[in-house]
C-alpha cells in the first residue's frame, strides 16, 4: 500500500508535477496539498484524515515551513520531509534541529528524496525484528 502523503508547496506548476511524480511512483499517493502555513496548520489540527508523511517546501504563500515545523507536535515532525530549492548546509541542519527527518534539494535530489519514500514505505511493510533472549 502506497505511503499517504500530504503536500505542502506553494507554486501551482511544481505541485502538480510532484503530485503526478509521487502518485505515478507506486510508492506514495498524495491524499491533499496545501500552499501557506495556514492551510498547513489549520488541515493537520482538523485530523480530517491520516498521514503518513508529509512533505514540507520551505518558502510557501504565507509563512515559511519553519513556521509549520514549529508549531508541530513533536511526534508528527518525525514524519515530516523538506523538499526545498533552499537546501543549504544551514538550512538542513535547521531542519533536522526542528524535527524534520529529512531534507532533499528538488532540483538535485529528487531520485533520493524517492528512495527514501521508498524506504519507509518499507520500513512500514517490515514487522519489527526483535532480538531473542
Amino acid at each position: 500500500m502506497p505511503l499517504s502523503i500530504f503536500l505542502v508547496e506553494d507554486d501551482p506548476v511544481l505541485r502538480d508535477s510532484l503530485v503526478a511524480l509521487l502518485d505515478s511512483s507506486g510508492v506514495a499517493k498524495v491524499i491533499d496539498t496545501a500552499a501557506s502555513e495556514h492551510e498547513t496548520l489549520a488541515w493537520l489540527g482538523s485530523g480530517a484524515r491520516t498521514w503518513d508523511l508529509m512533505v514540507l517546501d520551505l518558502a510557501l504563500a504565507g509563512g515559511t515551513g519553519f513556521g509549520v515545523l514549529r508549531k508541530m507536535e513533536a511526534l508528527d515532525r518525525e514524519r515530516v520531509i523538506v523538499l526545498t530549492n533552499s537546501a543549504t548546509d544551514e538550512n538542513r541542519a535547521h531542519c533536522r534541529a526542528s524535527g524534520a527527518s529529512a531534507v532533499f534539494d528538488k532540483t538535485t535530489e529528487l531520485a533520493e528524496f524517492l528512495d527514501h519514500c521508498a524506504a519507509r514505505r518499507q520500513a512500514r511493510r517490515s514487522p519489527a525484528v526483535h532480538a531473542q533472549p
